[in-house]
């Protein structure tokens, strides 16, 4: 094998929401699909990679006919699919199983609608990755992971990322912050005109790596997609030079054929944008009271009825939009941010309801429901939802200890692992 090869991967990251809100997003979507679309039909070499599987499930409804285009090209290999979470959420503050869910949810959406199940892992323009990344990936069968933002002191852009359990996986990608980046194995530019794209090949051609070269021809939002770059490397090819238009997964691949070691990272890649969080604070707590209910009414669900509603199901798209990372931190317009909370209360008032029919429960103004999903037995106090009228408690016809305090009562609860007590 050539190690002198460089590939040319061509990417648009398209926000859920960020300085645009969803419906503008959407709008761009469609723009760079009609672009891609004609670019790949002139230039037979051409391929190009497509992420976030929340776009094109919206995609299908609204626009069918470029949807039909897009499928129909995948299946070509013209096209390629990046990852397959629902949308590049943050990684940083979300609740585990939820970033589970995404990948999860996401991949399955893909090879049910659009036939394909990608290889390679996608978390570019999050900020920053957190220590359980790469088991979560490596158990979704992810080989390696395009990602970049790793911020501070990291220097190297192709490593080993090595989670809290030991679980390793390869990283490739660009730091967009870092004072000590020294690339070796990948130019990565944010091509808003041809002067960028002029910078970008000129940062491919002073690559010295002993491994494949990724070169990253890269869009963001409302930047218009350019063929430029696509005569670049046409121009090279034909002076016998070793370049050519790649998916990610044909880069993959040669790295894996590729002899030499890698340097191992471990623990958190520290965000750069730190200070992005403290943005509309009221994000933080409503999405930890949404996340919490919607896996506790999924949980319930599926014990005590065996189902897994479809309004759940929504709910959990919903959630995918707001944990996006640019979504997530705030930065965005009024519209956006009151979307945002009105589907944390929705989510919440759906698993409420899906709550209140898993347990089959009328409100009798007597009745307590207590219930533990956590797999050990617990033995907490509780506050009840009614002010202090010398009410006397009782379970299984045993008083149960109760305590008044500042006009409220408070009973202590003994509640078995995975289980319920009325």
């Amino acid at each position: 094998m050539d190690k002198t090869q460089h590939y040319v991967v061509g990417v648009s990251h398209i926000d859920m929401a960020f300085v645009m809100r969803e419906e503008a997003q959407e709008e761009m979507i469609d723009i760079l699909l009609e672009r891609i679309t004609g670019a790949l039909e002139r230039n037979r070499e051409l391929t190009f990679a497509l992420e976030q599987t929340a776009h094109y499930r919206k995609l299908e409804k609204r626009r069918p006919d470029l949807f039909r285009k897009v499928k129909a090209l995948l299946a070509e290999g013209r096209l390629e699919f990046m990852g397959g979470m629902a949308t590049t959420a943050e990684t940083n503050f979300p609740n585990g199983e939820c970033l589970v869910h995404n990948q999860g949810m996401g991949l399955e959406w893909l090879e049910k609608n659009l036939g394909v199940r990608p290889q390679s892992g996608w978390l570019v323009d999050t900020f920053g990755l957190n220590a359980q990344i790469p088991q979560i990936m490596k158990q979704f069968g992810m080989k390696d992971l395009y990602a970049n933002r790793f911020g501070g002191n990291k220097r190297y852009d192709l490593f080993w990322d090595e989670g809290l359990d030991g679980s390793r996986i390869r990283v490739s990608g660009r730091d967009l912050a870092s004072l000590n980046l020294r690339p070796d194995s990948q130019a990565f530019v944010f091509c808003r005109n041809w002067g960028d794209v002029d910078r970008l090949f000129a940062d491919a051609d002073a690559l010295n790596s002993e491994f494949p070269k990724l070169v990253v021809y890269y869009l963001e939002n409302e930047e218009v997609y350019s063929e430029y770059y696509c005569s670049l490397v046409r121009e090279r090819a034909e002076k016998g030079e070793a370049w050519k238009h790649s998916s990610y997964g044909e880069y993959s691949r040669a790295l894996e054929e590729s002899a030499g070691s890698l340097p191992v990272l471990s623990g958190d890649l520290n965000p750069e944008f730190t200070g992005t969080y403290a943005l509309r604070t009221p994000i933080r707590p409503g999405n930890r009271k949404a996340e919490t209910m919607l896996l506790e009414a999924e949980k319930w669900s599926a014990l005590l009825t065996g189902e897994n509603p479809a309004a759940l199901e929504e709910c959990w798209w919903d959630i995918f939009i707001n944990q996006f990372h640019d979504v997530f931190s705030g930065s965005h317009e009024d519209i956006t941010y009151q979307r945002v909370m009105d589907r944390f209360r929705n989510i919440c008032d759906t698993s409420q309801e899906t709550l209140k029919k898993a347990f089959a429960m009328e409100e009798d103004g007597e009745s307590i429901l207590c219930c533990n999903g956590l797999p050990w037995a617990r033995r907490e106090w509780v506050e009840l939802p009614a002010p202090d009228c010398g009410m006397v408690l009782a379970a299984d016809k045993t008083a149960v200890p109760s305590v008044s305090r500042n006009g409220k009562t408070y009973f202590l609860a003994d509640v078995p692992a995975g289980g319920i007590r009325q």
